[in-house]
């Protein structure tokens, strides 16, 4: 019994209908480390955020400092 590209594509249909499926899907098909990438880019996006705002910090900082020099 062969498996044509009818029956993918009916298997495919199937998976749009149940997309509870595709978690199990996923965890078959993918190794743990790429299963894993998403919560790394979302903890990596948070890291680079925080660092942003303490680099917007520190220039303010340096302007204000900058400043306080020249004026005295």
């Amino acid at each position: 019994m062969g498996f044509s590209a009818a029956d993918f594509r009916d298997w495919i249909n199937m998976l749009y209908e149940h997309p509870e499926w595709r978690d199990e899907l996923r965890r078959l098909v993918l190794t743990d480390e790429l299963l894993q990438l998403p919560a790394l880019v979302r903890e990596l996006s948070e890291t680079v955020r925080t660092l942003a705002e303490e680099q917007r910090r520190f220039a303010e900082a340096q302007r204000r400092t900058d400043e306080a020099v020249r004026a005295s």
